[in-house]
């Protein structure tokens, strides 16, 4: 069977787009194809599971708030997408605080949500905060004083999996279709006119890519949907499409101790009394509650020294927790200070080295939704309306709530963004 459009990858992007290609084109025969057993089994599962609109770009920003909004609409309708209100929290030196003042000023023109706690309101709302650590060894590893709080409030938690399991749901209630248990191993490249002799094509035939080859055998489509994360350079390298993008692999260690309980449920932040997504000085590290484990989730962002390369299965390392979080966390959070990590899991990220925003873009038949940089589920439902609209030759998206996003802005050859400034 020949379908109308393949989208292979059936995380948070693909289901998105999928869904959003077959909204805006009922009756069309759309296919989704998927390695794993279900959807959002690979790296969606592996995410923080978070979202914000808290970004320098204006595209960023964009992007994430009208796809939050979404979110926001479907909760509040009752759809279970394990959505908390928790906010953000960045904790900040002075030195640091200056530095971005700036871009904060230009958010809130843009209509970001920010609020600003300085130390003494701080302490008062995590009195197990330390934001002091002066000791010799917090000298030594550069830790400065925190100086004040930016809260991001349209920010918290969402349920990745219930997430892409509702864009799922809504695209097989419309007559989607999705292949688990089945890998693209190659996109099928042939001549527009072939003529019939072994090795084609030439270079001097005119080509396109005219469907997959999968483990249950070849699907031919008129239209291939690349979402599929890290490993996108597999499938789009391999036939001349440069991908543009590069994988950071990303580790998270859970926390569980009866002491840290504590944390869990500070007062005057956000009306839910959750712990926000708490981002520390210095080294991107950052703990994320999970209210209904009673746990904590905490990360960090590996910098220079670390590199950027595809690993097949990503492993969680032991001495990346014990040598790099756990110094830090414990000394701005010494209630930390003796707890092991009783679970752990590793992923990747595809990320946008250049001016970390989505590509989007169409070449050879193929349309590649990939370079979500860590922000993929925040940004999901505007990035699929976005492919939508480059699928149906439109130039502009209709973004959730009627705000217009011109498609050609995330392409490579008319490309308009802004580089981000504010990664977290």
């Amino acid at each position: 069977m020949k379908y109308d459009a393949v989208v292979v990858g059936a995380g948070i992007i693909g289901m998105a787009t999928a869904y959003h290609v077959l909204r805006t084109n009922p009756g069309k025969k759309i296919l989704v194809i998927e390695k794993f057993a279900a959807p959002g089994q690979g790296n969606t599962a592996k995410s923080a599971g978070a979202y914000r609109n808290v970004f320098s770009s204006n595209t960023n920003f964009t992007l994430s708030d009208t796809s939050v909004n979404y979110f926001l609409d479907i909760h509040d309708k009752g759809v279970d997408i394990g959505l908390e209100k928790a906010g953000y929290l960045w904790l900040f030196t002075k030195e640091q605080y200056e530095k971005r003042k700036p871009l904060f000023d230009d958010m809130i023109r843009n209509g970001v949500e920010l609020r600003f706690i300085p130390q003494n309101e701080l302490k008062q709302i995590l009195p197990d905060l330390n934001p002091k650590p002066d000791d010799e060894e917090a000298q030594m590893m550069g830790l400065g004083e925190i100086h004040i709080g930016v809260f991001g409030k349209k920010c918290g938690f969402i349920d990745a999996d219930r997430l892409t399991r509702y864009y799922e749901q809504e695209f097989k209630a419309i007559g989607g279709e999705i292949k688990y248990n089945t890998e693209v191993k190659k996109l099928i490249v042939e001549p527009n006119e072939p003529i019939g002799v072994p090795w084609e094509p030439f270079i001097w035939q005119d080509v396109n890519v005219v469907g997959v080859s999968t483990t249950a055998g070849e699907i031919r489509a008129d239209k291939i949907f690349v979402a599929t994360n890290a490993w996108a350079p597999q499938l789009l390298d391999a036939v001349g499409i440069d991908s543009l993008i590069k994988s950071a692999k990303h580790q998270m260690f859970v926390l569980r101790s009866e002491k840290m309980d504590r944390l869990m449920h500070p007062k005057g932040l956000s009306e839910k009394e959750i712990l926000p997504f708490t981002i520390l000085p210095k080294s991107v590290v950052y703990i994320r509650p999970d209210v209904h484990e009673g746990s904590f989730w905490v990360s960090a962002h590996d910098g220079l020294g670390h590199g950027l390369k595809f690993e097949e299965d990503p492993k969680p390392e032991n001495e990346f927790y014990e040598y790099n979080i756990y110094q830090i966390l414990r000394k701005y959070l010494p209630i930390v200070d003796g707890v092991n990590p009783s679970n752990k899991w590793a992923g990747l990220y595809d990320v946008n080295s250049i001016d970390a925003n989505p590509y989007i873009f169409e070449k050879g038949n193929v349309i590649s939704v990939i370079g979500l940089s860590g922000s993929g589920i925040m940004k999901a439902d505007a990035v699929g309306r976005i492919a939508t609209a480059m699928y149906n030759g439109q130039e502009y998206a209709e973004l959730y709530g009627g705000k217009k996003f011109k498609v050609s802005d995330l392409g490579i050859s008319n490309r308009k963004v802004e580089k981000e400034l504010f990664v977290l």
